[in-house]
């Protein structure tokens, strides 16, 4: 790519993103409630052959809401009570949150920054998984130039509104704009807006950043 087709808004999605997904934080899960390691066989995008219900929403057959109700309420019956996401979120984090911020990440952020890309979050869910009070901890959002976070805006991904909020929050445009998001259906939908997508591997994440760098010129 030229400097000339190069892009300055980097737009990052957040859960499995900028932070590590609950399946990578499994055996935290496990320690705190006592659960012998493996009771959870949860694998999601890290190996979709094993997790029918994860496959059911990819497909769309399930949302993924109903995915993870389904996982709390199986998480629930091991533990003897029912939980809640935050909960369960809570024990992946720990007492810092920015625990379970990728480095990756960061790197990206920073260099992005020092660039004088503009850095924006298009979000689901984010204060609602994880509060308010733990979102305000998370030090990258402080590198952040914009954050849409659809439990305000009651706007998700993939509706079009979201990308367009996201975007006017950045003064940008979608031709200017690199998109990396974990579910393939959002990343189509940016990229039938105009924008660059890319679709994050969550087995890989430092080839993910590496690409979305290459797209923006840093």
């Amino acid at each position: 790519m030229s400097p000339r087709e190069e892009r300055r808004t980097l737009l990052l999605d957040f859960g499995g993103v900028i932070v590590r997904t609950i399946f990578e934080c499994l055996d935290q899960i496990e320690n705190r409630w006592g659960l012998p390691p493996g009771s959870l066989d949860w694998t999601g995008p890290l190996d979709p052959a094993r997790d029918e219900g994860w496959r059911a929403m990819l497909d769309g057959r399930i949302s993924e809401r109903d995915y993870w109700r389904q996982r709390l309420s199986a998480l629930g019956r091991l533990v003897g009570r029912e939980l809640g996401m935050a909960e369960v979120i809570a024990a992946t984090c720990g007492a810092d949150p920015n625990r379970v911020v990728r480095p990756e990440a960061a790197v990206t952020v920073a260099k992005a920054k020092a660039a004088g890309c503009r850095i924006g979050v298009l979000t689901n869910e984010l204060e609602r998984i994880y509060g308010r009070d733990v979102v305000a901890h998370f030090a990258i959002l402080r590198e952040i130039d914009a954050v849409v976070d659809g439990s305000r805006s009651g706007l998700k991904k993939p509706s079009p509104e979201a990308y367009a909020g996201a975007l006017a929050a950045l003064h940008s445009t979608a031709e200017d704009a690199v998109f990396v998001d974990d579910q393939p259906r959002n990343v189509e939908a940016a990229i039938a807006l105009g924008m660059v997508g890319v679709d994050f591997d969550v087995r890989d994440p430092a080839s993910s950043f590496r690409a979305a760098e290459r797209l923006l010129g840093i």
